[in-house]
């Protein structure tokens, strides 16, 4: 019996010949005894990396798998049992579901990568440089990508670094991803998670736009991650360089999104004091003709350079609470949708001097903390602030805290048939700058004011 015999007694070498598997959930080479005896051999399926002699490493794709000694540049880990591809593709193409595909230093690929089953995907703190108009293209549900310190950096011919089409319970966890134009898109109704990693874009040609971060009718919860869109060089001015652009489930149907139950809209969570998302643009901005969004931010600092931090020109929701630091040459500024602010530890800063622009599009206050521009007529299609908390400063004297104006040459007029359409409360905070609105009163109740404002603004009851 086997029991009796010394296991190093039993030896064996497989140095060629073919070796098939008809049944489905047995491997084409098994032994309980014996490692590193295969030297050669094709395989119709992955033989384990212990039973490779050292050195050696699978090449080739499902039903023809050969031996080679060029360095594996990827393994696999399938329950309990590895095998080491010599290249990244390879390894994807063998992988199943609930597998993990891991890098080795030295992988990469020439074009897009197409994950496409349920697996784990650990960059294993290597970087991984892509190519094709998108690096990496998810399509499975349940895809992770971690990076234990690793990166993802897109060519310049690279459009999208990782691109989720469509995928549920995506998560990025604990990876960097730099890129030209876009790191991380997610589109056609794609859920995504991105925690404890960085997101970062510099723009190196003039490009019209770029974003670090795409939401295309989709939803995105960032956690304790930094999001960043800038151009270097500084001087590059051709492209706007916008942190995370966010589109609308409803298109150009603003009214049928503002019939709409929220919960269809596409999503935007952002939270985790660790969370910086910084742009030379808009840190976080909608699109006037993709309506249908909800943005709710519970921590992190949001900041633009040169620009307003939040364009909110959508009809949408954004809710802003928690430990938030809002910074720009103006805070925030709602065009269309609703605002809510609430808590103490909010804070919206304006740096620069006032200043109105009439313009058709693009934000239209520089010098304000929190901008209301209404836009739009239609029932449901305006804009409501409600602001329970919060700091909201004017660093300029020229600035500030809060500006209410229509513009009446590209908007309409607010009217006595309108006028539920634009709507104010500010029932608390602290408002360290002055407070001005041309089309509402009677909307303050609550809150701190380093100016008096005018007596038609105040409750009746305050």
């Amino acid at each position: 019996m086997l029991d009796d015999i010394a296991t190093d007694d039993i030896k064996a070498t497989v140095s060629g010949g073919t070796f098939n598997s008809t049944q489905k959930d047995m491997p084409a080479v098994y032994s309980e005894n014996m490692e590193n005896f295969v030297t050669d051999g094709t395989f119709n399926k992955p033989v384990s990396s212990a039973y490779l002699e050292d050195g050696l490493v699978l090449t080739g794709t499902e039903g023809s798998y050969g031996v080679t000694d060029e360095p594996a540049e990827a393994f696999v880990t399938s329950g309990e049992v590895e095998y080491r591809y010599s290249t990244l593709e390879e390894a994807f193409a063998a992988a199943g579901d609930g597998d993990t595909v891991t890098l080795l230093e030295g992988g990469g690929i020439s074009e897009a990568l197409t994950i496409d089953k349920d697996i784990t995907f650990d960059l294993n703190g290597v970087t991984l440089y892509v190519n094709g108009a998108q690096g990496i293209v998810i399509t499975a549900d349940g895809v992770t990508v971690t990076g234990g310190g690793g990166s993802i950096i897109a060519s310049m011919e690279t459009r999208t670094a990782v691109y989720i089409d469509g995928a549920k319970d995506v998560l990025l966890e604990d990876v960097t991803i730099k890129a030209n134009v876009v790191a991380v898109g997610a589109e056609n109704g794609a859920d995504v998670t991105l925690q404890n990693s960085t997101v970062d874009v510099k723009v190196l040609t003039n490009s019209g736009s770029a974003n670090a971060i795409e939401i295309i009718c989709s939803d995105m919860e960032i956690i304790d991650s930094v999001v960043t869109c800038v151009a270097e060089p500084t001087t590059l001015t051709g492209t706007v360089c916008t942190a995370i652009f966010i589109e609308g489930t409803y298109g150009s149907d603003r009214e049928a999104a503002a019939a709409a139950d929220p919960a269809t809209y596409s999503h935007l969570k952002i939270s985790g004091n660790n969370t910086k998302i910084t742009a030379r643009a808009y840190a976080i901005v909608g699109n006037g003709t993709l309506h249908g969004t909800d943005i709710d931010i519970l921590g992190g600092t949001i900041e633009s350079t040169n620009s307003i931090a939040i364009y909110h020109p959508q009809v949408g929701e954004l809710t802003i609470s928690g430990n938030t630091q809002i910074k720009g040459c103006s805070g925030l500024e709602m065009r269309a949708g609703s605002l809510v602010i609430e808590g103490d530890g909010v804070s919206v800063t304006a740096t620069d001097p006032f200043m109105e622009s009439p313009l058709s599009d693009g934000f239209r206050f520089a010098g304000v903390a929190v901008g209301v521009s209404r836009y739009f007529a239609e029932e449901g299609t305006g804009v409501s602030v409600s602001i329970e908390g919060g700091t909201f400063t004017a660093t300029n004297e020229e600035g500030y805290a809060f500006y209410e104006k229509v513009d009446e040459e590209h908007a309409p007029a607010v009217t006595p048939d309108n006028q539920d359409n634009l709507s104010v409360s500010i029932a608390g905070g602290t408002f360290e700058g002055k407070v001005e609105s041309t089309n509402v009163t009677g909307f303050i109740s609550g809150g701190m004011f380093k100016y008096r404002p005018a007596e038609d603004y105040m409750d009746p009851d305050f």
